[in-house]
């Protein structure tokens, strides 16, 4: 008995060995999988952090342009944050059959167009852009380009849920933070081929699993190969074949039995009331066709 628990011992230990080696040799294929290549069309020069309802501290404007601009040369994109005190009036005279949340959504698409981030007209041109509205605490995040596949609107709801609780507190420069950190992950996820989905990589937890059975699985492989040899030791050992052989006679006899329905049990859930921000497809004053989303914070 002893020899065969050390053993399943032993098979336990291969198993945690190999998916210590297999982690090892995943991590390391991740790390040289990280080719630093664009996935977009190339970045331009302009301005990229715009503070116009002054929520951000001047000591950190330099620092932030500074990140938004490595961060787009890096992928070969255009990522903007823009805060305003307010929207221009005409979105709220012209655009009167929606709400605040799809203007905000709007001002941000004409506003990646007026400043030109189209790339002189290229329409290949791949960005993101992130506004605040301070006067009715909007905001909103769209995408255009080959970036509405990195950041769509599920992209958008799971990244302002990162951003929301610094939002609601007024802490803009943590935020931004996040942001930034936010739309790094999600462009390496979709260099990689393996997109987020509410924060989460399906495929790559899909083929961690796939990875943890295979090895577990070698594991006690090696290890009941052991026990089969340990098994063929024990000669003195005689099976019985027969369920009479480990009978008692006379030690069971069943008189009578019966059912009895005793009580049940009704579980009631209240049915809870969603809500959702903006989505849908967006386009600029150019054209420009954008997706992601909005919503109050």
């Amino acid at each position: 008995m002893k020899k065969i628990i050390r053993s399943f011992l032993l098979a336990a230990l291969c198993a945690v060995t190999l998916c210590t080696v297999g982690f090892g040799t995943y991590a390391q294929a991740a790390d040289s999988s990280d080719v630093d290549y664009k996935i977009g069309s190339g970045s331009t020069d302009i301005k990229r952090f715009y503070d116009e309802a002054n929520l951000i501290y001047d000591d950190n404007e330099q620092e932030i342009e500074q990140r938004l601009r490595n961060l787009s040369d890096k992928y070969g994109v255009d990522v903007i944050i823009a805060f305003c005190s307010q929207r221009p009036s005409e979105y709220d005279s012209y655009y009167t059959g929606y709400d605040e949340v799809w203007r905000t959504q709007q001002f941000a698409c004409d506003f990646y167009a007026w400043e030109d981030y189209y790339h002189n007209g290229n329409l290949s041109a791949d960005g993101v852009i992130f506004m605040l509205c301070d006067d009715d605490r909007t905001w909103a995040i769209e995408s255009t380009g080959i970036l509405q596949g990195a950041i769509d609107h599920s992209s958008t709801e799971y990244i302002f849920d990162q951003m929301k609780s610094y939002l609601s507190d007024d802490l803009y420069n943590t935020a931004v933070d996040e942001f930034i950190n936010q739309a790094e992950i999600h462009f390496e996820g979709y260099r990689n081929g393996k997109p987020y989905i509410d924060g989460k990589h399906p495929q790559r937890l899909f083929d961690w699993v796939l990875r943890i059975v295979v090895w577990i699985v070698i594991g006690l492989i090696i290890g009941f190969i052991r026990v089969g040899s340990m098994k063929n030791q024990l000669r003195s050992v005689a099976v019985k074949t027969e369920a009479s052989d480990y009978i008692v006679p006379g030690s069971f006899n069943l008189r009578n039995s019966r059912d009895f329905f005793l009580y049940k049990t009704v579980t009631r859930v209240k049915r809870e009331s969603s809500s959702s921000s903006g989505g849908g497809s967006h386009h600029s004053s150019g054209g420009r066709s954008f997706s992601g989303g909005g919503g109050h914070y």
